[in-house]
């Protein structure tokens, strides 16, 4: 019987249920269980985060989806666009308690954000009234194409050399109206 029990405890081992997260790491499902609770904490500090409260796509309140691999926060809307690219472009994954969340996706999510995907993926949004499909076409250039990307980089660069020219102006001026006093 001692034989018995020593084959057997390797085979119950190698049976252990194991869980995969959407980026393919894999964990025992018992330790994704028992931190679920902790992860649904972590996210939900990270959706009350400014910027992550409203959907990285349309700009709206209520982030309770999230795109696991790009590593932002959605509105329910926007997460059915972001299935509609498919899986190869976006991971789609619920934030409200029901999905199960690994490290690594959580590690992601904390350091990407919608703050830093604007800055690499750009910051275009769609039109209030856009259809699905119009949508779907804007996230496909957004995500696979990166038809958008370092556009939030450039307009902050524009913006910052507007405020230089703004600022060399005050001082032309201030010193046109020291001379005109002389």
């Amino acid at each position: 019987k001692p034989e018995a029990s020593a084959v057997s405890r390797p085979r119950a081992f190698a049976m252990a249920a194991m869980w995969t997260s959407k980026l393919g790491t894999k964990y025992a499902m018992e330790e994704i269980q028992r931190l679920d609770h902790e992860h649904h904490q972590i996210l939900e500090r990270l959706r009350k985060e400014p910027r992550n409260s409203r959907c990285a796509e349309c700009g709206e309140h209520g982030t309770l989806w999230a795109s696991v691999n790009l590593g932002i926060f959605v509105c329910v809307r926007c997460a059915d666009v972001h299935r509609a690219m498919g899986t190869h472009i976006s991971k789609v994954k619920g934030c409200s308690g029901t999905y199960l969340w690994g490290e690594d996706e959580l590690q992601n999510m904390r350091q990407m954000g919608n703050a830093n995907a604007e800055s690499k993926y750009g910051a275009a949004k769609p039109p209030s009234e856009a259809s699905k499909d119009e949508r779907v076409l804007l996230a496909r250039r957004k995500y696979e194409s990166l038809a958008y990307a370092g556009s939030a980089a450039a307009q902050q660069q524009q913006e910052q050399q507007q405020q230089q020219q703004q600022q060399q102006q005050r001082h032309l001026q201030q010193l046109q109206q020291l001379q005109q006093l002389q």
